[in-house]
């Protein structure tokens, strides 16, 4: 499952309105629905607008969403577990099949092309890929980088977020 689109945003300042029309919301009182299908002409429309994306679900084939709006207005659902990037995008939980990881952001040259940057660095990549269990993983992405601290130990520095897929 992943997000989808409920509303489109070219629907302008009617969006809540219709999202009050949809079958299967939840978490959003009656009161408060009624306020939004009255329209944006009603006092309390963008306050309860943002209360209803805030504690507001849908019910979606027996899960459960709960709803964002993008900058550009378009309202989503978005499934348990994943989250909204600052810059909108969605980012899917981790699973069986998918790891993230805090690491040197160092270690990209090495995971992505067998590069090393540090004489025995690789030796110290491939012992943590085996303490981790990610011997039949494969380096699949990796974010930009920002300092804090390594989630193989050490000292705080240069890190990114490495994403791992399982190879199947």
């Amino acid at each position: 499952m992943k997000p989808f689109l409920l509303i489109d945003g070219l629907r302008g300042i009617h969006v809540p309105q219709r999202c009050a029309c949809l079958d299967g919301i939840a978490g959003i009182s009656e009161d408060d629905l009624a306020i939004l299908r009255a329209g944006p002409s009603h006092e309390a429309y963008w306050d309860t607008w943002e209360d209803a994306l805030r504690f507001g679900e849908i019910e979606d084939k027996g899960v459960t969403y709960s709803l964002h709006q993008s900058a550009e207005g378009d309202l989503w659902a978005i499934p348990p577990g994943w989250e909204v990037n600052p810059d909108g995008s969605f980012r899917d939980p981790e699973s069986d099949t998918l790891r993230r990881y805090v690491l040197p952001a160092h270690w990209a040259c090495y995971l992505g092309n067998g590069d090393e940057t540090q004489n025995g660095e690789g030796d110290e990549i491939e012992a943590f890929l085996r303490a981790e269990g990610l011997r039949l993983w494969t380096f699949h992405d990796c974010g930009e980088s920002f300092f804090g601290k390594p989630d193989c130990g050490g000292l705080r520095g240069d890190v990114a977020e490495f994403t791992f897929v399982l190879i199947r």
